[in-house]
């Protein structure tokens, strides 16, 4: 498990995110890309690096592709939304 504060942690077994004790579904990119930024809390993670991490060598991947995602999973994470950044 991979807690992202007191409220929030991703269950790397499962492919969930967990919010209060209850389960959030993820589609497997959004659970990769949360992966992704949650291995970097304090600081922004690239979009690229992003890109890399869920989808490996995808050269149709674009950056809107990424903020779509990233929009969704903030979606999911209110009231916490600005915790997640990319640069």
């Amino acid at each position: 498990m991979v807690y992202l504060d007191e409220d929030f942690y991703l269950d790397v077994n499962r492919f969930l995110l967990v919010k209060n004790g209850f389960p959030i579904s993820l589609s497997l990119t959004e659970f990769l890309i949360l992966r992704c930024l949650s291995e970097s809390l304090e600081r922004p993670v690239s979009t690229p690096k992003i890109i890399e991490y869920a989808w490996g060598q995808a050269d149709m991947i674009q950056i809107k592709h990424v903020h779509v995602y990233i929009n969704r999973i903030r979606s999911k994470l209110e009231p916490y939304p600005k915790n997640l950044s990319t640069c």
